[in-house]
Formats: C-alpha cells, sequence, structure tokens
C-alpha cells in the first residue's frame, strides 16, 4: 500500500494495488473507490482530509491486505485528519 496526501489541495490517496482503474464511485462524500476490471477496489481518494472525522474514515469498508496497512492508514489519519 502506498499513501500520497497533498497539503494544497488537502486530499490523499491509497493505492492498494498497482491494477488498472476500470471506475470509480464516491462512496461516501467526499471519499472515492477506485475498481479494477474484477470489482475490486485498487484505490481510495479523499478529498477534504482534514475536515474528516478518522473515526469515520476508520469505518469505512477499505480490503486492507493485512493488519499492518490498516495499521499505517491509522497513523496517517492521526497525522494528517483534523491536523
Amino acid at each position: 500500500m502506498k499513501i500520497d496526501f497533498d497539503s494544497e489541495v488537502d486530499a490523499a490517496y491509497l493505492q492498494l494495488d498497482d491494477a488498472k482503474i476500470i471506475e470509480s464511485e464516491e462512496v461516501v462524500p467526499g471519499v472515492i473507490f477506485d475498481f479494477n476490471e474484477h470489482g475490486g477496489v485498487v484505490g481510495v481518494e479523499i478529498l477534504g482530509m482534514k475536515k474528516k472525522d478518522p473515526r469515520h474514515l476508520l469505518s469505512l469498508k477499505i480490503p486492507f491486505h493485512n493488519p499492518d496497512e490498516r495499521k499505517a492508514f491509522e497513523s496517517f489519519l492521526m497525522e494528517h485528519a483534523l491536523a
């Protein structure tokens, strides 16, 4: 997993997989899931990071590959959300 944060536009992107993005869907306001050809989530874009409640973002059903990815996301949220 790779996490990028652009402070100028207050947006983050979690790249979960290198697969080609076929479709994107805004699952909740400001949170967009990118899907591969099999319907799997390959990326998550979060707009307005500093306005998001980290607990809400953690409640999203992001398909992390292992517990370490979730921990990395939690640490990222504590550093950037509501900062």
